[in-house]
């Protein structure tokens, strides 16, 4: 019996958007897993590509797992994934869903996107997704049966990035999508921050609303963004306001993990996180951070705090890195299910 893994391959291998997708590609297939990959595909040439991968479902041997890492966009809709279940269950093949998101409640999508999902989810032999909150979200809105269901943890993040010593610890810094529309808290951090330096990597970055506190270091690709994080703390936010993450980007907080607590952790940093967020008591528990209520409260957290409190945290943070770096919760997560 032979374990296969579908991944869905983007245009562009740079979008840190996939990177969790393809970190879990690369730690599976040296685990020996065959990979099956898909094309991203969005208009006219959904079709061609749609029936070449039909065809490699079909060379699958029958009886064997499947891995599939969801969602697939291209595929993802009425028209296709009928097809792809019936192929499935025709092979006699096993299959196991990786959730990366889920797309009903990240956008909050209409019923169809639900339905959809629940199809798969409940298809599926076993589902892993993100953390016990998740887990309980799934159950209870989608029906799926408590023992079908795997708990990652956290997401791996390969990097062969060492975490750097840290010359100044008393800083924080936000990694990723800076926009405006995505990312509005960052751009208030100034009005709440005086002892603590605010440093930003990543895209989007509106010098317009930019804030003389703030100082900005620009963009890296996701495999050498991890070594340019040198020190202090990583937040893990959404939405608009500091006093809360609201509205939709807050509500998928509560069951999500996201990628970007693995990339800081991988790089050696701790975390600030909200306190509702459903990774909080990972963060908390382990000693790989702090949580916080209100981004307003970073300065009365890290402003006192002693190098030796810090270092204490770092340590921590640093055994769980090596961890991420070596695949070891997909690892275990997938023999899991296959026990």
């Amino acid at each position: 019996m032979k374990n296969y893994l579908i991944t869905e391959i983007p245009h562009n291998t740079k979008n840190a958007g996939y990177k969790a997708k393809v970190d879990i590609k690369n730690i599976l297939t040296q685990e020996g897993f065959e990979s099956i990959d898909i094309k991203e595909r969005f208009s006219f040439d959904k079709i061609p590509e749609f029936f070449s991968f039909i065809k490699k479902l079909k060379g699958v041997e029958n009886g064997s797992n499947v891995f599939l890492q969801s969602p697939v966009y291209s595929f993802f809709n009425s028209k296709f994934m009928p097809i792809i279940f019936s192929c499935i269950k025709r092979k006699k093949l096993k299959l196991y869903v990786i959730i990366h998101d889920i797309e009903s409640v990240r956008f909050a999508k209409d019923d169809y996107t639900k339905k959809l999902e629940a199809k798969l989810f409940n298809m599926a032999d076993k589902v892993i997704a993100h953390n016990p909150s998740m887990i309980s979200f799934l159950e209870r809105e989608f029906n799926v049966e408590h023992n079908k269901l795997i708990s990652l943890g956290i997401f791996d993040y390969v990097s062969n990035k060492n975490a750097k010593r840290a010359s100044d610890y008393k800083s924080v810094l936000v990694a990723g999508n800076l926009s405006g529309e995505k990312s509005a808290y960052i751009y208030k951090l100034g009005s709440v921050v005086n002892r603590v330096k605010l440093n930003l990597f990543g895209s989007g970055y509106d010098v317009n609303m930019a804030n003389k506190k703030i100082l900005y270091r620009g963009s890296f690709e996701p495999d050498d963004l991890a070594g340019e994080l040198k020190s202090g703390f990583g937040i893990i936010w959404d939405g608009d306001s500091l006093d809360c993450c609201s509205g939709v980007t807050g509500e998928y907080l509560k069951i999500n993990n996201p990628h970007k607590t693995s990339l800081y952790l991988s790089a050696g940093l701790p975390v600030i996180i909200w306190d509702k967020a459903a990774l909080a008591p990972f963060i908390v528990q382990n000693g790989y951070g702090i949580a916080v209520s209100s981004l307003s409260e970073i300065e009365e957290k890290i402003a006192p705090m002693s190098k030796k409190e810090y270092y204490n945290m770092k340590l921590n943070v640093l055994t769980i890195s090596s961890k991420l770096k070596n695949g070891e919760f997909i690892k275990k997560a997938v023999a899991e299910c296959l026990k």
